[in-house]
Protein backbone atom coordinates (compact mmCIF):
# COMPACT_ATOMS: atom_id res chain seq x y z
CA UNK A 1 0.00 0.00 0.00
CA UNK A 2 2.77 2.13 0.70
CA UNK A 3 4.56 1.92 -2.41
CA UNK A 4 1.68 2.67 -4.52
CA UNK A 5 0.77 5.72 -2.49
CA UNK A 6 4.72 6.34 -3.46
CA UNK A 7 4.21 5.85 -7.20
CA UNK A 8 0.79 7.48 -7.30
CA UNK A 9 3.36 10.74 -5.87
CA UNK A 10 5.92 10.01 -8.54
CA UNK A 11 8.62 7.76 -6.24
CA UNK A 12 9.34 4.83 -8.45
CA UNK A 13 9.40 1.66 -5.98
CA UNK A 14 11.04 -1.32 -5.64
CA UNK A 15 9.48 -4.00 -3.25
CA UNK A 16 10.70 -6.73 -0.96
CA UNK A 17 8.94 -9.01 1.22
CA UNK A 18 11.74 -9.78 3.75
CA UNK A 19 15.58 -9.25 4.10
CA UNK A 20 16.57 -11.75 1.77
CA UNK A 21 14.69 -9.98 -0.99
CA UNK A 22 15.55 -6.40 0.05
CA UNK A 23 19.49 -7.35 0.36
CA UNK A 24 19.02 -9.47 -2.86
CA UNK A 25 17.39 -5.96 -4.49
CA UNK A 26 20.57 -4.33 -3.30
CA UNK A 27 23.15 -6.43 -4.36
CA UNK A 28 21.84 -6.64 -7.83
CA UNK A 29 22.65 -3.11 -8.51
CA UNK A 30 20.02 -1.73 -9.45
CA UNK A 31 19.76 2.26 -9.00
CA UNK A 32 18.85 2.83 -5.65
CA UNK A 33 18.53 5.73 -3.78
CA UNK A 34 16.22 5.12 -0.35
CA UNK A 35 15.49 2.36 1.45
CA UNK A 36 11.95 2.23 4.31
CA UNK A 37 11.83 -0.60 5.95
CA UNK A 38 9.67 -2.07 9.03
CA UNK A 39 11.34 -2.48 12.07
CA UNK A 40 9.54 -5.79 12.67
CA UNK A 41 9.83 -8.33 10.20
CA UNK A 42 10.64 -12.08 10.19
CA UNK A 43 12.85 -14.00 10.63
CA UNK A 44 15.29 -10.73 11.81
CA UNK A 45 13.92 -7.18 12.47
CA UNK A 46 14.96 -4.33 10.10
CA UNK A 47 17.61 -3.34 12.40
CA UNK A 48 19.65 -6.84 11.68
CA UNK A 49 18.85 -5.56 7.57
CA UNK A 50 20.06 -2.13 8.26
CA UNK A 51 22.88 -3.92 9.95
CA UNK A 52 23.69 -5.70 7.23
CA UNK A 53 23.61 -2.77 4.60
CA UNK A 54 25.61 -0.74 6.45
CA UNK A 55 28.56 -3.59 6.19
CA UNK A 56 27.94 -3.38 2.35
CA UNK A 57 28.74 -1.54 -0.90
CA UNK A 58 25.62 0.02 -0.24
CA UNK A 59 26.91 1.00 3.44
CA UNK A 60 25.89 5.34 2.93
CA UNK A 61 22.44 4.14 1.27
CA UNK A 62 19.94 6.85 3.11
CA UNK A 63 17.25 4.51 5.30
CA UNK A 64 13.76 5.58 7.27
CA UNK A 65 12.83 2.82 9.60
CA UNK A 66 9.15 2.16 10.63
CA UNK A 67 7.76 0.79 13.24
CA UNK A 68 4.22 0.06 15.05
CA UNK A 69 5.20 -1.50 18.78
CA UNK A 70 8.81 0.56 19.22
CA UNK A 71 10.77 1.23 22.20
CA UNK A 72 13.46 3.60 23.10
CA UNK A 73 16.13 1.15 22.46
CA UNK A 74 14.94 0.56 19.27
CA UNK A 75 14.76 4.19 18.22
CA UNK A 76 18.54 4.24 19.88
CA UNK A 77 19.54 1.73 17.99
CA UNK A 78 18.32 2.73 14.67
CA UNK A 79 20.21 6.47 15.28
CA UNK A 80 23.30 4.71 15.95
CA UNK A 81 23.00 2.77 12.16
CA UNK A 82 22.87 6.87 11.04
CA UNK A 83 19.48 5.98 10.07
CA UNK A 84 17.66 8.88 7.91
CA UNK A 85 14.45 8.86 10.56
CA UNK A 86 12.56 6.90 12.92
CA UNK A 87 8.83 7.30 11.91
CA UNK A 88 5.91 5.48 14.11
CA UNK A 89 2.96 4.02 12.88
CA UNK A 90 0.15 4.81 11.28
CA UNK A 91 2.43 6.61 9.43
CA UNK A 92 1.80 10.21 8.54
CA UNK A 93 2.08 9.87 4.71
CA UNK A 94 2.50 13.57 4.11
CA UNK A 95 5.12 14.03 6.62
CA UNK A 96 6.81 10.79 4.33
CA UNK A 97 6.38 11.81 1.27
CA UNK A 98 7.86 15.09 2.26
CA UNK A 99 11.01 13.30 4.15
CA UNK A 100 11.78 11.33 0.83
CA UNK A 101 11.58 13.96 -1.16
CA UNK A 102 14.21 15.86 0.47
CA UNK A 103 16.40 12.81 0.93
CA UNK A 104 16.65 12.22 -2.94
CA UNK A 105 16.72 15.75 -3.96
CA UNK A 106 12.86 16.04 -5.49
Amino acid sequence: LLAEFLELNAIECLKASNEEEALALLAAGQPINLMLTDLRMLPHDGLHLIRKVRESERAALPIIIMSGDANVRDAIDAMHLSVVDFLLKPIDTDKLLKLIRQELGI
